[in-house]
C-alpha cells in the first residue's frame, strides 16, 4: 500500500477542482458554449471570448495564437474571482515565487489561469500575507521623553 501522493494524483485533483469551480460559477456559460450559442451580454466573461477546450475547461481565445508559448499561456483557464480555490491557487503561486509583489505574482499566475479582475484579488491576498506585512512594515516613530533633572542641571565636574 502506497501512502505517498503521486504527481498524477495532484494533477487529477487540480483538474477536478478546476472543473468543479467552473461549473459552480459559470454553468450557464458552459451550457451556452456546448450548444454553440453566443454568450449573453450580461456575462462576466463575454469580453474574454471564452471557449470550451478539449479538456472541457473554459479557456480564453486570446490574441497569442502565433506566439511561441505553451498552450496554457496562449489559452489560460478562466477562474472565478470570488472563490476560495482561486485564492488558494494565488497564495500558492505567491509563496512559490518568494513573496514577490503584485505584478510578479499575477504574471506567474497568468501562465496557466486567468481571473477576471485578478489584479484586485492578488492585491488583497498580498495585503493579508503575514510575511509580506512583516517585510514591508515601517519602523515606529520614537517619541523623545524629557531628560531627568539630574542630567540637565549644571554641577562641578571634579569636586575634591
Amino acid at each position: 500500500m502506497n501512502f505517498y501522493i503521486t504527481a498524477d494524483e495532484i494533477q487529477n485533483a487540480e483538474y477536478f477542482w478546476l472543473k468543479y469551480v467552473q461549473y459552480e460559477f459559470y454553468s450557464a456559460e458552459i451550457l451556452t458554449l456546448k450548444r454553440n450559442e453566443q454568450l449573453r451580454c450580461s456575462s462576466e466573461i463575454k469580453s474574454l471570448v471564452p471557449y470550451l477546450g478539449e479538456d472541457n475547461l473554459l479557456r480564453i481565445t486570446g490574441r497569442l495564437l502565433e506566439a511561441d508559448l505553451c498552450f496554457g499561456e496562449k489559452h489560460p483557464v478562466i477562474l472565478p474571482r470570488h472563490c476560495k480555490f482561486t485564492e488558494l491557487l494565488v497564495i500558492r503561486e505567491h509563496e512559490r515565487i518568494g513573496h514577490c509583489g503584485v505584478s510578479a505574482t499575477l504574471t506567474q499566475h497568468r501562465k496557466n489561469y486567468w481571473i477576471p479582475k485578478g489584479r484586485q484579488l492578488v492585491k488583497t491576498i498580498i495585503r493579508t500575507c503575514l510575511i509580506c506585512k512583516k517585510y514591508n512594515a515601517k519602523p515606529a516613530d520614537q517619541l523623545s521623553v524629557q531628560l531627568p533633572r539630574d542630567r540637565i542641571t549644571q554641577s562641578l565636574h571634579f569636586k575634591s
